[in-house]
């Protein structure tokens, strides 16, 4: 719930209108935010979710180097899926 919350703020900034530009119209200077702070979301995301991934293919007996395997386009996600059946 937290995640969406900190997307939809980060979201929601931009138009916010901050000040004047030379011309006399509104500016808009929280536009940098979402470039600012969305990658940092994202590996906020992304290094826990990996975490996860690596301990659940642990709970089933393989590698976490498996997790590589997924990086792969088709080949590695059917070659993932189907390593269970043999």
């Amino acid at each position: 719930m937290l995640l969406w919350v900190v997307i939809a703020v980060i979201n929601v900034l931009p138009p916010v209108p901050t000040g004047t530009n030379m011309y006399g119209d509104p500016a808009h200077n929280l536009e940098v935010v979402p470039m600012l702070l969305g990658p940092i979301v994202f590996i906020g995301v992304l290094l826990p979710a990996l975490a996860v991934l690596v301990r659940r293919l642990h709970d089933v007996n393989f590698s976490g180097w498996f997790a590589l395997r997924g990086l792969i386009p088709v080949v590695g996600a059917n070659r993932l899926r189907g390593a269970d059946a043999g």
